[in-house]
């Protein structure tokens, strides 16, 4: 991982078991990638951000986790309680 940091200047994060880096224009990156690597690689996935990874990168959370916190603040607001 100090290599991704060092030669590509990406910052990698790794989560069960799969290194994961962010780039532009992926497919082209991965052909450099596995010249300029020299380790082996398994395998590798290419895939466009989803809307949830673009939320995540401006706000440092997943759209469930706003919706819930936007859940929880209404239930604890006592002005948004239904009354029957």
């Amino acid at each position: 991982m100090v290599v991704l940091s060092a030669r590509f200047g990406l910052n990698p994060t790794v989560s069960e078991g799969s290194v994961t880096v962010h780039v532009a224009a992926g497919e082209e990156f991965v052909p450099r990638l596995f010249a300029d690597l020299g380790v082996p690689i398994r395998s590798v996935r290419v895939s466009r951000p989803t809307l949830d990874d673009v939320f995540m990168s401006y706000t440092g959370r997943t759209i469930r986790d706003a919706e819930a916190s936007a859940s929880d603040r209404m239930r604890s607001n006592p002005l948004m309680r239904v009354r029957r």
